[in-house]
């Protein structure tokens, strides 16, 4: 028999480098108000904490019910479900996530949809009894906000949430249980080694000052202020600043100057002008079918790998640490930081793209070069594997199709987009395309 449990969590938002996040695995943020109601019960259960909720859940497992929890961002209040219970068997769980429903049944078109918007869509009138985001940006916490006015919130959202589950279910059933793994990597983190992750960020700030370095040289040898003043050490910056005459040596239109020419003007904060000084050769754009604009050529690394220049060389390096530096190295440094356990938490978003994939953010955790995955260590007992499933849609479609031309292919080794794109555009040979 299937069992649908409504839910919401009202939690502290104390987490975090900022203690501006709600997020289960930050241990300062507790559960201040749980609320579910079961199928047709006529009466939201609301309690000061989880215990009655979770209770409800294993005791119907128990009974030999099929469990689906439904919530709204459902991904979040699992997380608190997970840490407060851990030894559930949650993998005999369903979720049904209101929001991730939105997002699959517009085609991936709306992302993060608010439950409030989510009601209107479906013809409900609904509006929330308190505006949460407003009083934490004016500094009030979860924890003092009057007890009965956050009860009244709470059952408001779990009464409609039951209305809009109505409404969704009578449209279109989606499979959204890859939830429940979601929020379990999400809960467990990456356990970091921080010593290695902050040898290797200071390692990467001396190749990156470094670099720098040699790029001020090179601007301050070939070029000069159109006034015929030389540039000095303290005109260059490596971040944005206020300063009116500053260089970024590493910026797009520095670059594509330096090794294109100058197709406009260098002018730097709107009034200073660079000029050549040693009429150094320029290098040919390698398209030349594309047209400058007030910012120079376009200078991305499949750009700038065609160029044999060592301006090229230094700006591919140096955008090369600074992504580690940025996207990695820093924010989990700073995420280490702010908690005990040694691991940083990625989220895992599964409705922000166009696509209907996941993405990671905050810090990202996905698609990790290697410099990132080494720092991630396998706790005691345990060991990290590392898999790579090549062409799994196209070995997925071959299996299920019975497809014995595609099967062969796939055994052979034979790139199949690039077969695929041969026959599209008519080439006789793959090699040609």
């Amino acid at each position: 028999m299937i069992k649908y449990i409504y839910l919401d969590l009202e939690t502290t938002v104390n987490g975090g480098p900022d203690g501006d996040s709600p997020e289960a695995h930050w241990f300062d943020n507790e559960v201040l108000l749980s609320g579910h109601v079961c199928d047709a019960s006529p009466n939201v259960i609301t309690k000061r904490n989880i215990g009655a909720l979770i209770y409800t859940i294993a005791s119907s497992i128990d009974s030999g019910n099929q469990i689906v929890l439904v919530a709204h961002n459902a991904k979040f209040d699992i997380k608190y479900l997970m840490r407060t219970a851990p030894t559930i068997p949650w993998q005999e769980v369903s979720v049904w996530d209101t929001m991730t429903w939105e997002y699959i049944n517009s085609g991936f078109v709306d992302k993060y949809k608010s439950l409030e918007d989510t009601a209107k869509a479906h013809g409900i009138t609904f509006k929330k009894s308190l505006d949460l985001d407003d009083l934490l940006k004016r500094g009030i916490k979860m924890e003092d906000i009057d007890e009965d006015e956050l009860t009244e919130y709470l059952k408001g959202d779990v009464e409609v949430l039951r209305e809009v589950h109505k409404k969704q279910l009578a449209i279109a059933t989606y499979w959204m249980d890859y939830t429940l793994p979601l929020a379990e990597m999400e809960l467990n983190g990456l356990p970091i080694d921080k010593k290695a992750l902050e040898n290797n960020q200071r390692y990467a700030d001396s190749i990156m000052d470094g670099l720098f370095n040699k790029m001020c040289s090179y601007i301050k040898s070939n070029y000069e202020w159109q006034d015929g003043s030389e540039i000095k050490d303290e005109d260059f910056i490596k971040d944005l600043g206020t300063k009116v005459k500053t260089i970024k040596p590493f910026a797009n239109r520095t670059i594509s100057t330096i090794l294109f020419g100058d197709p406009v003007p260098l002018r730097v904060g709107g009034k200073w002008e660079l000029v050549t000084k040693t009429n150094q050769p320029w290098v040919p754009y390698p398209d030349p079918s594309v047209e400058p604009t007030h910012l120079g050529y376009p200078v991305d690394e499949k750009v700038l790998e065609q160029i044999n220049h060592k301006v090229a060389t230094w700006a591919l390096e140096y955008r090369h640490w600074a992504k580690l530096n940025g996207t990695y190295y820093t924010p989990f440094l700073s995420k280490l930081n702010s908690n005990t356990t040694g691991s940083v938490h990625p989220k895992l978003n599964t409705t922000a793209t166009g696509t209907g994939r996941l993405s990671s953010s905050d810090p990202n955790g996905q698609n990790m070069p290697q410099e990132a995955r080494e720092l991630v260590q396998a706790q005691e007992w345990y060991k990290i594997e590392e898999l790579d499933f090549s062409q799994l849609e196209m070995v997925g479609a071959a299996a299920l199709s019975g497809c014995t031309k595609l099967q062969d292919d796939i055994r052979n080794g034979l790139d199949i987009h690039q077969q695929t794109a041969a026959a599209v555009f008519g080439e006789d040979k793959a090699e040609e395309m």
